[in-house]
């Protein structure tokens, strides 16, 4: 069957519920509210690990999205299943020649993983703060504690906050993008989020 609109996986936090002894897959309502605003629909990627390439496979996107929430494994998080199933799902998008969007937690683990530093930082967690860069200046929300400061190759930088700290960056041999601020929790959503993602995730044909 044909696809009327391009399917988007995206990635989930981890919660642990000790009261039932469960560790659960979760992804904010907004995201699926959100891309269909933009025109796609949206499925949500299980925490797998290696096997999330044998569900990719199976599924074929036409997109990812690494959402936020949890801290990296490498950074003191809980949450290690996770890290791994983003690298899975990472290293199918590249070899299927996929976009792929990292979006605060997602950024961090896109500019970790090829050699950028992360420091923790004050003032980013639940507050808006200005950007400006390679990008039209903007207020974005900020929910935060660890914040990119360098980027390795062949990362460019688009935009950055006041304080210096790094809040978009994009790849020019690939099409990878992070941004450090939350589209799907603007109310109503901001027509120049939307924009972003249609021109990097492609125009439904």
């Amino acid at each position: 069957m044909t696809r009327i609109r391009k399917l988007i996986a995206l990635s989930q936090r981890v919660e642990i519920s000790p009261a039932y002894g469960e560790r659960r897959d979760a992804l904010d309502q907004r995201w699926t509210a959100f891309l269909s605003a933009c025109g796609y629909d949206a499925l949500p990627m299980p925490n797998a690990g290696a096997a999330i390439g044998s569900w990719l496979e199976a599924i074929v996107p036409d997109g990812l999205i690494f959402t936020g929430g949890n801290d990296l494994a490498a950074l003191g998080g809980a949450a290690p299943e996770r890290d791994a199933t983003e690298e899975s799902a990472l290293a199918w998008a590249v070899s299927h020649d996929l976009p792929v969007v990292g979006i605060c937690r997602g950024m961090q683990f896109l500019a970790h993983r090829s050699g950028g530093i992360l420091k923790q930082i004050e003032g980013h967690a639940g507050t808006r703060h200005p950007v400006s860069g390679d990008v039209p200046d903007r207020i974005v929300n900020s929910y935060h504690r660890w914040a990119v400061t360098e980027v390795g190759e062949p990362w460019r930088i688009l935009a950055r906050a006041l304080d210096g700290s790094i809040e978009a960056i994009k790849r020019d041999d690939r099409a990878h993008l992070g941004l450090m601020w939350h589209p799907e929790r603007e109310s109503p959503f901001l027509a120049a989020d939307m924009e972003v993602m249609r021109h990097h995730l492609g125009a439904n044909t």
